[in-house]
């Protein structure tokens, strides 16, 4: 019985051994594992401090960035005013330009509404050359007249004085 009786002890003392083993094996990795626990916390801890030093200039970065883009925005809107305007302007002077040619083109009407047709010109034309041309007949004929009775003057004044010089 004492002989069961330290068997019984030594198996209850293996087994507490085995039971310590094991113990001290879930020991073991819980302090691996705090000590990768701690090197990503570290870790972490450095990441974020990073980030957080790197804050300021992306805020810096960002704010030049919406300066920047509120710029480029405030210069568009300002060419497409101008724009607008200017086609404002160029929509109120092609008004003003079909007004003139609109009266323009009523004047010329009139005006073409005044003027003798063509036809009748050369019809004209030819009357007052058919006159022109009786009337140098007329002219050379009365010139020819007046020379010829010129010519019975210096000849019967030639002859008067014949007689009184005589």
């Amino acid at each position: 019985m004492q002989k069961q009786l330290i068997q019984q002890v030594s198996q209850a003392m293996q087994a507490n051994a085995d039971t310590i083993a094991r113990q001290k094996d879930v020991i073991d990795y819980q302090e691996q594992s705090i000590e990768r626990l701690k090197r990503l916390l570290t870790a972490l801890a450095e990441t974020q401090d990073k980030e957080l030093k790197a804050l300021p200039s992306m805020f810096e970065a960002l704010e030049t960035s919406l300066s920047k883009h509120t710029k480029e925005q405030q210069a568009w809107w300002n060419h497409r005013k101008q724009y607008t305007e200017g086609q404002m302007i160029i929509a109120e002077q092609l008004s003003k330009l079909a007004t003139t040619q609109i009266q323009l083109t009523t004047a010329l009407s009139e005006y073409q509404s005044t003027l003798v047709p063509a036809d009748e010109l050369t019809s004209d034309m030819s009357a007052l050359e058919t006159m022109l041309e009786g009337s140098m007949e007329q002219l050379k004929s009365s010139q020819n007249a007046i020379q010829h009775s010129q010519n019975e003057l210096t000849s019967e004044l030639k002859q008067l004085e014949k007689l009184i010089n005589k």
